[in-house]
C-alpha cells in the first residue's frame, strides 16, 4: 500500500506532467474505462461532485477507486524504478 507523504507527491508529480504523459500511463497500465475517467477528471481539475453525479458513483467509492487507480500507478514507477 501507498503512504500518505508517498501519495501526495505522486499526486503533485501527476499534476506536472501534460496530459500526453497521462494518457500514455493510462495506456501503459491497461487501465479500464471507468479508470481511465476518473484519472482523467482528476487531472482535468473537475469537482468531485461533478465527477460522482457524471459516473453515477458515491463521493466514498470515487475516493476509494481514485486511491487504488494511484496505488497502480505508484506500483508501475516503483517497478520501473522511476522516482517523483
Amino acid at each position: 500500500m501507498i503512504s500518505k507523504s508517498d501519495y501526495l507527491k505522486l499526486k503533485k508529480h501527476l499534476k506536472l506532467q501534460p496530459k500526453v504523459q497521462i494518457r500514455d500511463l493510462i495506456s501503459t497500465l491497461e487501465l479500464n474505462e471507468n479508470e481511465s475517467k476518473l484519472l482523467l477528471s482528476w487531472y482535468d481539475g473537475d469537482k468531485v461532485i461533478k465527477t460522482c453525479m457524471e459516473t453515477y458513483i458515491s463521493e466514498d467509492t470515487y475516493t476509494s477507486h481514485l486511491k487504488k487507480i494511484f496505488s497502480k500507478i505508484y506500483n508501475y514507477f516503483k517497478y520501473q524504478n522511476i522516482t517523483f
